[in-house]
């Protein structure tokens, strides 16, 4: 295993990394625990955590990606932060918080987005999150009104 790599556009095959930050990475094959790059491209590998303007995903997986944007293709993330997501089949995340998300195939089960185009399945959206909380605020209200009477 790698410790940590600071090059300037690193390319791993199927290898490991601890920390990887850089301009550009490109992963095949591999894994990281962190990587911090402009760029990002990740074929059939995995990674803890990434921070990129641009991150292109397939076949890979992430636990947190914060992103400018995100390409994923038969990719899942835990959390998912950007600006713009696009889901090129088969996108899968617990969690999605994103300005713009477009794609076909897209499952999450929290959805947190100011503009979604294609095929999205959720369970929870950001119209429900409003609502979910509205309501669990005034049954807090409620509960802490009938504590005080006693």
């Amino acid at each position: 295993m790698m410790p940590e790599t600071q090059e300037s556009q690193p390319v791993l095959s199927e290898a490991n990394a601890e920390e990887i930050t850089a301009e550009s990475v490109q992963l095949s094959q591999s894994g990281a625990q962190r990587i911090t790059a402009q760029d990002v491209t990740m074929k059939r590998s995995g990674a803890g955590h990434i921070a990129a303007a641009t991150a292109t995903l397939r076949e890979s997986g992430v636990g947190v990606l914060q992103a400018g944007d995100a390409v994923l293709n038969e990719s899942g993330a835990g959390l998912l932060l950007a600006e713009q997501v696009i889901g090129d089949g088969n996108l899968q995340s617990v969690v999605m918080a994103a300005r713009q998300v477009h794609g076909t195939d897209i499952y999450t089960q929290v959805l947190l987005a100011k503009e979604v185009q294609g095929e999205v399945t959720t369970l929870l959206d950001s119209r429900l999150a409003v609502l979910f909380g509205a309501a669990a605020g005034a049954a807090l209200a409620v509960v802490g009104w009938l504590l005080r009477r006693r």
